[in-house]
Parts: structure tokens; C-alpha cells; sequence
């Protein structure tokens, strides 16, 4: 049977008791275009000597990504927001990374709010994603500091409204 015994106790081991981590491994293992097995022996390859190191389950889930500075410039953008936006909103606000954002929202889903109806703002609601971000000595090189992510936005929103006058 698949995961083996063994790799289901390592795993169960690494989420230490926390669902927050259970749930994001189980999204992570899970995501389209990748093969479960895979991603199941990327997470269990990283030792470590305490369970649930969501730090590391980051840093692992960034990793895989197509471009980790884009993926982490837009997560520290959504939590910089003073005010949550609606999906459609950020998807005008980050319309050359649609993509990135749609993998964003599904990777993450476990700690940001997506109202399925669409109606209500995208939003971080775990704070360990936030401080996993914010953080440089626990995100080491996929730290995005708040000046520039507050640039990155700005950039954004001056994108939106020169295609808005257009």
C-alpha cells in the first residue's frame, strides 16, 4: 500500500500534532501536474529532529515552485494588504502572474482564506505563514522585506490603472 507504513509514520511524525502542517503536506503531495509519490519523498528527504517544522514544510513547498521569488513576493504582497481582496481583484492586481497565483491560492489554501463564492477577500488566516515571511532567519533566502514588497504593489497598482486609462 502507498504511503508504506514507515513513510506514514515519518509523516505523522513531521505534522507533530498540528493540522496546519498535515493539511498543507496533504495539499502539497496532492497538487495536479505532479506525481504524489514524488512529492511524498521530497518532504520525508529533509530530516528532521523535530515534528512539525512548518518552517521547513515551506521552504520545501516555495522550493518546488517555477519561480520561488515570484511565488514569495506575492504571498508577502496578499499578507502586506491593509485591506483583503477579492479573488478577481488580485487577479487584476497580479495579471502578469495569474498563474503563479492560482498555484499560490491552492498550495496555501490551509492557511489563506479563499471564499469559494469568490464574494469575500483573499486572506491569510494562520499566522505562521506571516511570520515564516517576515522572518529572515526562518525563511532565509525566500525573505521578501516590506519595502519591497510595498514597491512590488505599487508597481501593481500602476499597472492596473495604465491598463484602466487605456
Amino acid at each position: 500500500p502507498w504511503p508504506s507504513d514507515d513513510e506514514f509514520e515519518m509523516l505523522v511524525f513531521k505534522a507533530g500534532g498540528l493540522f496546519v502542517y498535515a493539511a498543507m503536506a496533504i495539499n502539497f503531495i496532492s497538487a495536479t501536474r505532479h506525481h504524489p509519490k514524488q512529492r511524498l519523498a521530497l518532504l520525508l528527504r529533509e530530516k528532521s529532529t523535530v515534528g512539525a517544522d512548518i518552517d521547513q514544510l515551506y521552504r520545501q513547498i516555495i522550493a518546488t515552485s517555477k519561480n520561488p521569488f515570484v511565488h514569495c513576493r506575492m504571498l508577502a504582497s496578499i499578507i502586506q494588504l491593509t485591506r483583503p481582496l477579492r479573488l478577481v481583484e488580485l487577479q487584476n492586481l497580479f495579471y502578469d502572474d495569474q498563474e503563479t497565483l492560482a498555484v499560490t491560492l491552492e498550495v496555501f489554501s490551509p492557511v489563506l482564506l479563499n471564499p469559494p463564492d469568490g464574494n469575500g477577500g483573499v486572506e491569510i488566516y494562520h499566522a505562521s505563514l506571516r511570520d515564516f515571511l517576515s522572518d529572515p532567519l526562518r525563511s532565509k533566502h525566500y525573505h521578501v522585506d516590506a519595502t519591497h514588497t510595498n514597491e512590488y504593489l505599487a508597481i501593481c497598482c500602476l499597472h492596473v490603472l495604465l491598463l484602466a486609462i487605456q
